[in-house]
């Protein structure tokens, strides 16, 4: 664990170091199985339960990321709609306003 959160200045100089050691760990099996998913994936898109689980885990902070990025380069100020299946193919739906968290601005 580096303590760099995704996003943050520093990651990348750690991502490819646990990159490089995850994949030379990884045994040829492993890695045939990991190829043949890749195409899979490439041909037929990511599948919905794992879909589900990255927005999830992921979507508050890539917004966030999003918005911090476009206030910063941009000066733009952004409240964002997301919709997706969870993984019982349930339709969630949420707003995104972080316009508190940065450039010291007021939420609209």
């Amino acid at each position: 664990e580096t303590g760099v959160k995704a996003g943050e200045y520093g990651m990348m100089n750690h991502y490819s170091k646990y990159l490089t050691e995850m994949v030379e760990s990884l045994t040829e099996k492993e890695i045939e199985e990991a190829t043949k998913m890749a195409v899979q994936w490439n041909k037929q898109g990511v599948p919905p339960e794992v879909q589900a689980d990255i927005a999830r885990r992921k979507s508050n902070d890539i917004l966030l990321y999003v918005a911090k990025e476009m206030f910063k380069r941009a000066g733009m100020r952004l409240f964002m709609l997301s919709a997706w299946k969870n993984e019982k193919g349930k339709l969630m739906v949420s707003s995104h306003d972080y316009n508190d968290e940065i450039g010291k601005g007021e939420s609209f």
